[in-house]
């Protein structure tokens, strides 16, 4: 890839699907903080400036805005992450809307065939989205396939997930390698072990909650976990 394109205006960390409940940057600075994808149908909403408001007007607001913040921030913005938080953001959002690379969140661009190849699914077009994505520079994807915690009828749980999973991955390995892409491009999938039937009281219990024992409440251990 050209280092070039790793210095565009998209932000560098990208998460689609992973709903509310994801933990952002964390202690970091908000400015590692992914941006979050909900619906790749619709893309990164919201993301243009409005057709009655002009270049210059958008401008002349943005100006106002900083002007007025201006004293807040020189006070707070040190030591107040959430402040920064808050400028950072806002920061990156004007800088993005200027961007030609909004583009890469328009899964119209690719061809009818190359959309069939990923599937159809709500997961599918989010590896699709996430091909665009690295393409376009950005360079850590996540893309959320939930659904996996599983404690009964897994055999057919399976049957109906894993291959949604096994068509998209299969689908990005092949644009990646065909865009050259697949040299520099680490693909991980990270997933829990199914609890294959065992229920959460039976497979690690503990009267006292610890230390746990791998057995059920009477204390036998339970031979097919250990098998």
């Amino acid at each position: 890839m050209d280092p070039a394109r790793l210095k565009g205006t998209l932000p560098a960390f990208v998460t689609i699907h992973s709903g509310n409940n994801h933990p952002g940057a964390g202690f970091f600075e908000p400015s590692v903080a992914p941006l979050p994808i909900g619906d790749t149908d619709k893309g990164l909403q919201n993301s243009k400036r409005r057709r009655e408001v002009s270049e210059a007007d958008f401008n002349r607001q943005i100006a106002l805005r900083t002007k007025l913040d201006d004293g807040f921030a020189s006070k707070f913005g040190k030591g107040q992450r959430g402040v920064r938080a808050y400028d950072e953001m806002f920061n990156s959002a004007v800088s993005l809307m200027k961007s030609k690379d909004l583009e890469a969140f328009d899964l119209s661009k690719e061809s009818a065939d190359t959309r069939a190849a990923y599937g159809t699914e709500k997961f599918s077009k989010g590896v699709l989205l996430a091909l665009r994505l690295v393409e376009h520079g950005v360079r850590f994807v996540e893309v959320q396939y939930g659904g996996f915690d599983w404690h009964s009828d897994a055999f057919t749980k399976t049957d109906e997930m894993l291959p949604v999973l096994d068509q998209a991955y299969a689908a990005l390995l092949t644009d990646l390698e065909q865009r050259g892409l697949l040299e520099s491009t680490l693909v991980v999938i990270a997933t829990i072990a199914s609890a294959m039937g065992l229920q959460h009281n039976q497979a690690l219990y503990s009267p006292t909650k610890r230390p746990f024992k791998m057995g059920g409440k009477t204390g036998k251990p339970i031979a097919e976990v250990l098998a």
